[in-house]
C-alpha cells in the first residue's frame, strides 16, 4: 500500500500526520505542509475537526482563516438524535498530545511563534464542545453542529448518559433526564439534573450556572452538582475547590468532602456529602462500557473463537464464543496475565516463545469467509515479524496474521501472496483493534486497524479450485511462532494481547468500526 498524499487520500494523510506529530515525529517541513493545506482547504479542516479536538495551539495566519471560522447558527430549529447503545469518539487527551507534539515543534524549530491572534483565530475553528461516549442517550436541542459536535445554545438529556468535553479541557457526564445550555467553552446553565464535571488546571474557572441566579466556580478539579425538577440544588466536591457565587452575596467556598445545597429563593448551606461513587462519572461511563462490550461478545452467534484471557484456570484459556466447537480451548501453562486495557480486563504479556498461547481451531468448510481480529499492544519492534496468530506447520493453505518490525501488518495464505500494509500503521504502546478478513471465493484479504480499513489486496496465484484458496488452521499459536525448516527464526510477539476473535464471515468495515468503538479503552 503506497504512502497516503493529501491528493490522494486527504483523510489518511491527515490522520496519519496527526499520529506523527502527537508521537513527536514530525518535521517543521510537514508541520507547515500541514498548516497550509488546513489554511486552503475547507474540507482538510472538516476533517481535522472531525477526527480530534485539538486544544489550542495549531497555528494558521489570521488572514486565511477568513469566513471558515465557526459561528453559532442563527434560528436554529431542534435536533434530535438518538445514540444507540454505545457511542465512543477520540478522547481529548489525544488531542492534547498533538497539541502538544505541535508546540513542541513549533518552540524548538520554528523561526517565530504564533502570535495571540493566530491562536485566537485558529481556536474559535474548533467546535465549542464535543460529544466523548454516550449510553442509550437521546438528546434534542438546537446546539448541536453535527451529531458529535455543539456549539452555543441548548440540550436536553432525554434519557441516558453523556459526556462531553469542552475545547478549554473542562469536562463533564450528564446522568439521566437533563437541562442544559452552553453559553461559552468556560460557562454553562444546569437547570435540571445530576452532572459530574473534572476541570484540568486550564480549564479552571468553568462556571456552571443554576436556578436562582447561584453560580457554581471551579477552581480546581472535580465535582457533581445535582438540580431537582424544583430548581433545588446539591454541589458536592470530591477534589480540589469550588465557590458558589449568588448576586449581590459574598462568595462561598465549598472545599474537598463537604457540600452545600440552596433553593430558588433561599440562600446556600451545608448539606450532607455523597461520594463521587453516586455520580457517573468518565471512568465508569468507559468501564460499563467495557462490561457491555464484554456481554455483547459471549452473546454473539457469528464468533467461532473468542479469547479474553481473563478466566486462565490451570493454564487453560477457555473458547467464550456462544457457537465454539468442542476442543478448541487454548493452552498457556506459561501465561503471565496483566491488566489489559481497561481495570476489569486481563491480557496475556507476550516477551518469549513459552508465554504463547497453542490451540488447535478447524475452520468449518462451509465457512468461505472469516475474519480474524485481536487487541494488542506492542512493547517493541525489534523482529522482522511477530506473530500474533499463526498455524505451527507450513503446508499449502496455512496462514499467518503478524506484525512487522515497521509496525506493518502482514498476512498471508501459503501457496498464495501474502500482504503487507506501509509502516507505522502500529504504534508502541499503543492498544489497537487489528483485523484480516479474508473471502476465499475471490481470494481477497483486507486489513483493518482501528476500526478502518488500511488495505486490500488479492493475495493468490492459482486459480480459487486450488488448495490455496482452502484456508486452514489447524494447530496454531498465539503470541509466538518457529520456522519449521529454520527453528532458531523465531517470531515472537512482544507485548500484550488482550482478545483474540476469529468471525464466521468477513465483516464489514461498518462493522468492525462498531467493533472497535465499542471495545476501544
Amino acid at each position: 500500500m503506497n504512502t497516503p498524499t493529501p491528493e490522494s487520500n486527504l483523510t489518511e494523510w491527515i490522520e496519519q500526520t496527526m499520529l506523527d506529530l502527537k508521537d513527536g515525529h514530525g518535521s517543521v517541513s510537514q508541520v507547515q505542509a500541514f498548516r497550509e493545506l488546513l489554511a486552503s482547504n475547507p474540507e482538510a479542516r472538516r476533517i481535522y475537526l472531525k477526527n480530534n479536538q485539538l486544544d489550542h495551539l495549531l497555528t494558521l495566519s489570521p488572514a486565511s482563516i477568513q469566513s471558515e471560522t465557526t459561528h453559532p447558527k442563527q434560528n436554529k430549529q431542534p435536533k434530535r438524535f438518538v445514540w444507540k447503545q454505545w457511542h465512543v469518539l477520540s478522547g481529548t487527551a489525544i488531542g492534547a498530545g498533538i497539541a502538544a507534539a505541535i508546540t513542541l515543534l513549533l518552540v524548538a524549530k520554528a523561526p517565530q511563534l504564533p502570535s495571540e491572534p493566530e491562536i485566537a483565530a485558529t481556536h474559535a475553528l474548533l467546535p465549542m464542545a464535543s460529544l466523548e461516549a454516550s449510553y442509550n442517550a437521546e438528546i434534542t436541542g438546537n446546539a448541536a453542529i453535527d451529531d458529535t459536535n455543539f456549539d452555543k445554545g441548548k440540550l436536553s438529556l432525554n434519557k441516558g448518559i453523556a459526556e462531553i468535553s469542552f475545547r478549554n479541557g473542562a469536562q463533564i457526564v450528564l446522568d439521566g433526564h437533563c437541562g442544559f445550555e452552553i453559553l461559552n467553552e468556560k460557562h454553562v446553565i444546569l437547570t435540571q439534573g445530576k452532572m459530574w464535571a473534572h476541570c484540568p488546571p486550564e480549564a479552571h474557572g468553568f462556571k456552571v450556572s443554576t436556578p436562582g441566579g447561584k453560580d457554581i466556580i471551579d477552581l480546581g478539579t472535580e465535582f457533581g452538582v445535582q438540580v431537582n425538577p424544583a430548581g433545588e440544588t446539591n454541589v458536592h466536591v470530591f477534589d480540589g475547590l469550588v465557590e458558589v457565587a449568588s448576586l449581590n452575596k459574598p462568595t462561598q467556598q465549598v472545599t474537598r468532602g463537604t457540600s452545600m445545597q440552596w433553593s430558588v429563593d433561599a440562600p446556600p448551606r451545608s448539606a450532607t456529602f455523597v461520594g463521587a461513587e453516586t455520580f457517573t462519572t468518565a471512568e465508569t461511563l468507559r468501564q460499563r462500557r467495557v462490561d457491555s462490550y464484554k456481554r455483547d461478545m459471549l452473546e454473539r452467534s457469528d464468533l467461532l473463537l473468542y479469547y479474553d484471557f481473563n478466566n486462565l484456570e490451570q493454564g487453560k484459556v477457555p473458547n467464550l464464543a456462544s457457537g465454539a466447537m468442542p476442543n478448541t480451548h487454548g493452552e498457556a501453562p506459561y501465561a503471565i496475565a496483566v491488566t489489559g486495557r481497561s481495570k476489569t480486563s486481563q491480557a496475556l504479556f507476550f516477551d518469549k516463545p513459552k508465554n504463547s498461547v497453542s490451540l488447535h481451531f478447524e475452520r468449518p468448510p462451509e465457512t468461505l469467509t472469516y475474519t480474524t481480529a485481536a487487541w494488542i499492544k506492542a512493547s517493541n519492534l525489534n523482529s522482522s515479524l511477530m506473530a500474533i496468530l499463526n498455524t505451527d506447520a507450513w503446508p499449502v493453505g496455512a496462514t499467518h496474521f503478524q506484525v512487522t518490525r515497521k509496525g506493518g501488518l502482514r498476512s498471508g495464505i501459503r501457496g498464495g501472496k501474502s500482504f503487507e500494509t506501509s509502516s507505522g500503521i502500529i504504534r508502541k504502546g499503543q492498544w489497537h483493534l487489528v483485523a484480516v478478513s479474508r473471502d476465499l471465493r475471490d481470494q481477497s484479504t483486507t486489513f483493518y486497524c482501528d476500526g478502518k480499513r488500511i488495505g486490500s489486496r488479492l493475495c493468490a496465484h492459482n486459480s480459487p479450485s486450488s488448495p490455496s484458496s482452502q484456508s486452514q488452521f489447524g494447530q496454531c499459536t498465539i503470541g509466538s511462532w518457529s520456522d519449521p525448516i529454520y527453528p532458531n527464526s523465531q517470531r515472537t510477539f512482544k507485548g500484550f494481547i488482550d482478545e483474540v476473535m476469529i468471525f464466521d464471515h468477513a465483516l464489514s468495515e461498518k462493522k468492525i468500526q462498531a467493533l472497535y468503538e465499542a471495545g476501544k479503552p
